[in-house]
């Protein structure tokens, strides 16, 4: 049987950013696996300076996504320092005309432009966590981090304060896609991999999923089946 437990996603304002191009921000129905490991990484007391822990924690879970509220989506923007170390490398590019990717290179570490920052009101999801072969940490001890956390918890943003407890539950179930039918209802997002055969008016969408903790860049997607 694997290894499920739960963690609650409710808060006034949740920072569920997805693709940046340019200064121009996404947002994301659902949380990605990267921002769930770091934040049972601050949970943990792991930081940056771990990122081979948080990058085996990452590559070591599966989430399904149950939506209870979507929320609203509104945009705010935010200063950003184009000189760190983790704003190098290839990046997108818009013109207006054509899209592309650029290498970009860094600058003055004092530079900076603003960005938009698209943020989601009032929003409440619960996400199942299935730990696979090789996690650093067990379910038990993630979910004790998560109630007396190292580093505060937020939802996103440092300023997205959670409005009910992060930590859940484990879940005794066969499969991931039992654990969904364990908790309340709501828009389901469960991996394509864990779906039955799909049926006719099924959606997928693509998220995106990953990061490099060591370069802090991102990449790589998850494939979900949506239903309601």
């Amino acid at each position: 049987m694997p290894t499920l437990f739960t963690m609650r996603l409710a808060a006034p304002i949740a920072s569920l950013s997805g693709a940046r191009i340019d200064t121009s921000g996404d947002s994301l129905p659902i949380p990605t696996r990267s921002m769930i490991a770091g934040m049972i990484g601050a949970a943990l007391g792991v930081g940056y300076d771990q990122p081979q822990v948080l990058q085996q924690l990452q590559d070591t879970m599966r989430l399904a996504i149950v939506v209870h509220r979507e929320g609203t989506v509104i945009r705010d923007f935010q200063t950003v320092r184009m000189g760190l170390p983790h704003m190098t490398g290839p990046m997108w590019w818009n013109d207006g005309k054509e899209l592309g990717v650029m290498e970009r290179g860094g600058g003055d570490p004092e530079r900076t432009i603003t960005g938009e920052r698209p943020l989601t009101c009032d929003y409440d999801a619960t996400i199942i966590i299935e730990l696979l072969s090789g996690a650093p940490f067990s379910a038990e001890k993630i979910l004790n981090a998560l109630r007396s956390p190292v580093y505060p918890l937020s939802v996103g943003q440092r300023s997205c304060i959670p409005s009910l407890p992060i930590a859940g539950k484990q879940l005794e179930a066969p499969t991931l896609a039992d654990g969904v039918a364990l908790v309340e209802t709501g828009t389901l997002y469960l991996p394509v991999e864990c779906a039955q055969p799909g049926s006719f008016g099924d959606i997928y969408v693509t998220i995106p999923s990953g990061r490099d903790w060591a370069s802090r860049q991102h990449g790589g997607s998850d494939t979900y089946v949506v239903r309601t």
